[in-house]
Parts: structure tokens; C-alpha cells; sequence
């Protein structure tokens, strides 16, 4: 009965995921969102769109703004195309705010979007190294992030990075808040703090606010996505002690550095879901930050590195050298890669290449123990969410490759018991 169920949801899944890409569909969409966002007069949009971190600032800024009043926030990281306009519409009059990230995989992509959801605040994290296969150029791909400012409501605001180059250059038909971790911007962040297991906390100082932060996000990376979040906040009027308690009880965003205690008291850290070389980077500064734990990196692959496969390898093991006892590398050239990182200076016994998730998570279910920290780390396509579930109990999911863009915990195909995934205890991350 269990397995009927299962296949008639995947039936049903599939269909609605290929009737919304088709033109019709997809046109009509677009144009009800369109038509649906003029009558939502009384209900104020906040857009996010950035390089890295949307989908986290969306969940701060709407735990912020839910203690005002009723709030919508885009689901899960749906952020394009006809998601976007599922999104708008979802949106009821009775929702005094709606957060909705916007993301872009092309030039062009932007006006579109941003014409549909004609925000009332604007947030640009940052432009950095992703979708490099289709932007020529960083400043190609800020000038595509600049457009959703020229869709601004009448008197709407603008929340920029002032510590982002291009981004802090961006013209504003209307206000423009900075925030960054300079006194000439207007929010920004000093006495800035992380070390693990701890939360990222600094103090957010403004012309008239000076106020302490607390979170459970881990990172110093994560300073962009909560000043942004808090420079909103304030902007919409939000009183600072409500800030500052609705941010210190956000947890991360599953597969965004989200932390778990497994059976058998190994942690594993989560950053399946972003896998450019930015992202990676900020793995490797959270791992050296790691003292007193046998560290494993365990990974599929990253992107936007400008590389081929064999010279991404040879980065990943020069880099990981410096930060890790154990790296687990999985795919094809796996067994390449595991000989470069012996060659950077990790010790033979301690580099191990597996063709395939199911063996790395074999291997990882024997190795780990109590105190351990493994990152795991892959393309959205590669699906190494599968390592975390395997590493609960048994899955059904065997696919080498998987065309689907959304995470392992919301997939129908995954097939692990909802008493395999309770196993899993989230961090706790001290915050003093």
C-alpha cells in the first residue's frame, strides 16, 4: 500500500511539473501572477535576489516581519520562471508582507521577473563567481541584478551591499539603505564573532540603533544575508528587540551549513545544495575553524570555477589539505581526484574515492564516530543529500544522476521512513 502511495504522488508530481513547462501554461501563469499582483495594493513585497544567500535572507527577513502581521514567504527556493509566478499567487490580501527571492540563470531573465512582482523593497546581497557559463562577465551579471531596482513600487527602498563593489555603484530611483561593516554605511556591523560551534554574532550599530546579534547560522559568510535581513526590518519599522529575537530563533536552511547529530554521535554538516566554488571556499574556512574533531569532506563535485573536472580536482585537493583528516571524493574521476589530495600531503589511508553515493555512504556509516564533523558537499543534480538520509537508515533512491532541482528532503522518490529521519538531531549551536 505504502509503495502504491508513493507512486501515485510521483505520478501526480511528475504530471504538474511537465503541464506548468509548457508555453500555454506557462504564459497564463505568468499573466494571472501579473494581473493578481495589482490587486495586492495593501500587502507590502519584499524581492530578494543575490549570487549566494537568498533563500536564507527570505527566511530572516520573513521571520522578522511575521512578528507585524501576517506574512508570506516563497517556498522552499522557488525563485524562477513559473515557480515565481505560482508564488505571487499564492500570495492572499490578508498577508501584510510577502517575501519572494528572485533568482536569474541568464541575461534577460530579470525584467520579466521583476516587472511581475514590482516590489515595494529590493535586496541585492551581492554579485559573485555562479552561473559563469552564461554571464561573460561579473559586471554583466550585476547589471542583470540592477534591473529589479528600475521595477521598484512608487516610494519603495532599496537594501544594497555596501560592501560589494558593484553593487554599492547601483542607481536607486528612490531611497537606498547600505548596510556592510563600514561606519559610513547605514547599518553595519562591528565586534563580528564565529568560531564552532558557536552562532555568527556581531553588534548591528545605525545612526540611532546599537544593537547585539545572536544566530544560529554558521559562518562568518552568513553576515551579508542577516544585515540585509535587519536593514529591512528596520526600514519597515520593525522594533529592534523584536529583530533581534526573531533572528536568534531561526534555525538554517536545510542543506545550507545545517548542522545534525547522527546516530552514533558523528555531526554532519549540510552545504548539498550550493555547489559553487564561493560556497566551497567558505567550506574550507569553516573546517579549519574546526578544532578537537577528525574533519571529513565528502564531495561530488562544485562548479563555476571556469575549470574542467581534472583541474577542479586538483584545487579541491590543494585546498582540502590545508583543512581536513579525511576527504571522500564520489564520481567518475573520483579515483583521480584521491590521488591528487595524497599528492597535496593527506595521508594515503585517509583519501578514499567511491564511484557511487550508495559506497561513499557505506564507507562513511563504518568510519564515522562519536565527535566527528563531515561536510557534505555536491551539485544540486547530484543529489549528496542522499549520504545524510543513508547515513539515517535505508533509502530507495539509487540514481546516478537525478534531473530534479529540488533538495533530497522534499523529493517523493527518497523512500526513507519518517521514523529514520527523526533520528537526526539538529545541532545545538550555543549562541553565548
Amino acid at each position: 500500500m505504502l509503495n502504491f502511495k508513493r507512486s501515485r504522488l510521483w505520478f501526480r508530481q511528475e504530471l504538474v511539473a511537465r503541464l506548468i513547462t509548457t508555453p500555454l501554461v506557462r504564459q497564463g501563469l505568468y499573466w494571472a501572477a501579473f494581473l493578481w499582483r495589482r490587486m495586492l495594493f495593501q500587502t507590502t513585497f519584499v524581492a530578494v535576489t543575490g549570487s549566494l544567500g537568498k533563500t536564507t535572507t527570505k527566511e530572516l527577513v520573513a521571520q522578522i516581519l511575521m512578528t507585524q502581521g501576517r506574512t508570506y514567504k516563497s517556498r522552499r527556493n522557488q525563485n524562477a520562471g513559473n515557480l515565481l509566478s505560482l508564488n505571487v499567487l499564492r500570495v492572499r490580501p490578508w498577508h501584510r508582507f510577502a517575501v519572494l527571492e528572485i533568482g536569474v540563470g541568464a541575461p534577460g531573465h530579470m525584467e520579466r521577473q521583476a516587472r511581475l512582482v514590482k516590489p515595494d523593497v529590493a535586496i541585492v546581497l551581492g554579485v559573485q563567481r555562479t552561473h559563469t557559463t552564461v554571464f561573460e562577465s561579473l559586471d554583466q551579471h550585476a547589471e542583470e541584478k540592477a534591473v529589479l531596482l528600475h521595477h521598484l513600487n512608487k516610494n519603495g527602498v532599496a537594501v544594497l551591499n555596501g560592501d560589494d563593489i558593484r553593487v554599492s555603484r547601483f542607481t536607486v530611483p528612490g531611497k537606498r539603505v547600505l548596510f556592510g561593516t563600514s561606519g559610513q554605511f547605514d547599518i553595519w556591523a562591528t565586534e563580528i564573532s564565529f568560531r564552532w560551534p558557536e552562532g555568527l554574532s556581531f553588534t548591528l550599530r545605525s545612526h540611532i540603533h546599537e544593537i547585539p546579534i545572536r544566530t544560529q547560522l554558521i559562518g562568518r559568510h552568513w553576515l551579508p544575508p542577516v544585515l540585509a535581513a535587519l536593514a529591512s526590518g528596520l526600514t519597515l519599522g520593525v522594533a529592534p528587540s523584536a529583530i533581534s529575537s526573531a533572528i536568534l530563533d531561526m534555525p538554517p536552511f536545510p542543506a545550507r551549513l545545517s548542522a545534525f547529530t547522527i546516530p552514533g554521535g558523528a555531526i554532519i554538516l549540510r552545504d548539498d545544495y550550493s555547489a559553487s566554488i564561493e560556497s566551497l571556499n567558505v567550506d574550507f574556512e569553516i573546517l579549519r575553524s574546526i578544532q578537537l574533531a577528525r574533519r571529513f569532506l565528502v564531495l561530488t563535485d562544485f562548479s563555476d570555477s571556469g575549470q574542467n573536472r581534472k583541474k577542479r580536482l586538483r584545487y579541491l585537493a590543494k585546498e582540502a589539505a590545508q583543512c581536513v583528516d579525511h576527504i571522500v571524493i564520489i564520481g567518475e574521476s573520483a579515483e583521480y581526484g584521491r590521488r591528487r589530495a595524497v599528492e597535496a600531503g593527506i595521508s594515503g589511508s585517509r583519501a578514499h574515492a567511491f564511484p557511487s553515493i550508495v559506497q561513499a555512504t557505506e564507507f562513511l556509516r563504518n568510519e564515522l564516530r562519536t565527535g566527528d564533523v563531515a561536510l557534505v558537499k555536491g551539485r544540486t543534480t547530484d543529489h549528496a543529500g542522499r549520504i545524510f538520509f543513508g547515513l539515517l537508515g535505508p533509502i530507495e533512491c539509487r540514481k546516478d544522476y537525478c534531473p530534479k532541482r529540488i533538495l533530497c528532503d522534499f523529493c517523493w522518490e527518497l523512500g526513507i521512513s519518517e521514523e529514520d529521519k527523526k533520528k537526526a538531531r539538529p545541532l545545538a549551536v550555543p549562541s553565548d
